[in-house]
């Protein structure tokens, strides 16, 4: 009654019925379909499409690129932190306590509201937005995360980290990189690629920017 297909009813005889088997042929997975599923409210009527489904697909993909970075921005020191505090651009660890209450006041309002997790992933969306214009690091990066963590417990929309399940703590991570600068400063352009295969296949993101590596996981 409430989910359509291509506008239309989902019928055997009309060839419109879809399995998860089907969506993982053509690449995508349980959760792209539940996140798809929780962009409209459960009492309205729901058109399913693959291009719906790719939509929310991707917008899930900016999700966890999102917490990658907030989970790398996370791990840097206090040093750091202070250091860029000094540009007007910089996280000072208080800059973005105004964006996250608001969008913590706001997702707890939508699900109180008839459970409205359209309104509620809006407002995730919303905070995610406002961390993108900017630099942020540690202080405040963690304080989403912290709320990212809570949104999780409820959405379930976070897969385990394919990092995570290859055995690869932060610290592997960190060490296979100084690995990858090692064979690069001694021009083994092999081993350099090798290591930033391995990282890639295991879900982190490689950015080289002025000298230096950032990572966060995908």
């Amino acid at each position: 009654k409430f989910l359509q297909v291509d506008g239309g009813k989902m019928s055997k005889s009309l060839g419109n019925v879809w399995s998860l088997d089907d969506l993982e042929e053509r690449g995508f997975s349980a959760l792209d379909y539940r996140f798809l599923i929780m962009r409209g409210h459960y009492r309205t009527q729901l058109n399913f499409t693959w291009d719906a489904l790719r939509g929310a697909a991707e917008a899930r993909k900016n999700l966890l690129d999102w917490r990658g970075r907030l989970q790398a921005a996370a791990r840097q020191t206090d040093a750091v932190s202070v250091a860029n505090a000094a540009n007007t651009t910089a996280d000072t660890g208080q800059k973005f306590d105004p964006a996250i209450a608001h969008a913590e006041q706001k997702f707890d309002a939508a699900i109180a509201d008839d459970l409205n997790t359209s309104e509620a992933v809006a407002a995730v969306f919303g905070l995610r937005n406002a961390f993108m214009q900017s630099a942020f690091f540690g202080a405040s990066a963690q304080k989403a995360l912290d709320f990212l963590e809570r949104v999780d417990d409820l959405f379930a929309l976070f897969p385990v980290i394919e990092a995570e399940l290859a055995g690869l703590s932060d610290a592997d991570v960190e060490a296979l990189l100084a690995d990858r600068v090692q064979a690069r400063e001694q021009k083994d352009w092999a081993r350099a690629d090798e290591i930033r295969d391995q990282l890639q296949e295991a879900g982190i993101v490689i950015e080289d920017k002025a000298g230096s590596v950032h990572w966060h996981r995908s």
